[in-house]
């Protein structure tokens, strides 16, 4: 899928937070970074923007500059310095935290991405990292070698069959969550601060209100609940709209008409991946997560065995990341 070439765009909209609070308009310039890092504690947002602890002066906390998205994320000089990003103090370890999650999920990413066969200098990057990073939990594995091969064998009466499936390294879902929480995180305290210039009065998500559904790869953006969600939320008011790095990262934010009730977000890495999840409170599953259509699953020979019918999405059909 050819990425589209729209212009990066992170605003605020006539809204009220989750509190309940009004937010009132901000439009930040296309086109370059927005940063609430100085050098000085004092000047710098005063809350880690992952954990909420205090970062500022007189804070014994370590801390130090973050990037919403790492420059080594996506393909290397794909996001430059005059490309969108969101740039803040957080304390190093939440940083180190994302670090990790980032450096994995961008291998698997580009590694896994359709984009490979577009673009050859993605294709380097990609190989690059493949043969240099380890896969988690696979002692001395790297990321090229970690493939899964599926063998189902199957007879009947004198006739055997056998069909091996090979699956491409998958994400690690706990670093997965984790770069989504802390990206859609900083989103958020971007788009709901008092002061957007510096970070004023910037709100901290709890674990409790941050929920996704799932990770999908590319070859399966067409599936019934990612077609339903999308087309759920289409309406609802766009918070936050993203697209930088030549398409390598995409984010949406949408509130619900209430939004002290649900805020809708996703995230597309590298044009292989995408997430989507809620912010909202209490337990309950998001009413717009509720009621999805089945996905299909296919029996196969053997105990206990399926598989899920992966869809393809037609470009033409892609509403989720679709510019306000």
């Amino acid at each position: 899928m050819k990425a589209a070439a729209a212009q990066p765009n992170v605003r605020r909209t006539e809204l009220t937070s989750l509190e309940g609070e009004h937010v009132s308009e901000y439009r930040y310039p296309a086109g370059q970074p927005v940063s609430w890092f100085k050098q000085s504690k004092s000047r710098s947002n005063q809350h880690c923007l992952y954990c909420g602890r205090f970062v500022g002066e007189p804070s014994a906390l370590d801390s130090n500059r973050e990037h919403l998205i790492g420059r080594n994320f996506v393909p290397k000089g794909y996001l430059g310095a005059t490309d969108f990003n969101f740039i803040f103090r957080s304390c190093v370890e939440c940083n180190r935290s994302k670090a990790d999650a980032e450096g994995h999920v961008s291998v698997i990413s580009l590694h896994n991405s359709a984009a490979r066969a577009e673009d050859r200098h993605v294709d380097a990057v990609a190989s690059h990292k493949a043969g240099r990073a380890f896969y988690p939990g696979k002692k001395a594995q790297l990321v090229k070698d970690s493939s899964t091969t599926h063998t189902v064998e199957s007879s009947f009466g004198a006739l055997k069959m056998s069909a091996t499936f090979v699956a491409p390294p998958q994400l690690d879902r706990d670093r997965a969550a984790t770069l989504a929480f802390r990206q859609t995180q900083a989103l958020f305290s971007l788009v709901t601060a008092q002061d957007p210039c510096n970070g004023e009065g910037a709100k901290i998500l709890s674990d409790s209100e941050w929920q996704y559904v799932d990770f999908y790869p590319s070859r399966d953006w067409g599936n019934p609940h990612l077609v339903e969600i999308a087309n759920r939320v289409r309406s609802w008011k766009s918070v936050a709209y993203i697209e930088t790095a030549r398409g390598h990262f995409r984010a949406v934010l949408r509130a619900h008409e209430d939004p002290s009730r649900e805020w809708f977000w996703a995230l597309e890495w590298n044009r292989e991946v995408r997430g989507v999840g809620a912010i909202c409170r209490g337990s309950e599953a998001p009413p717009v997560f509720v009621g999805l259509p089945p996905l299909r699953w296919t029996t196969l020979p053997g105990p206990a065995r399926r598989m899920r019918e992966e869809t393809p999405l037609d470009p033409e059909s892609d509403i989720l990341f679709e510019a306000p």
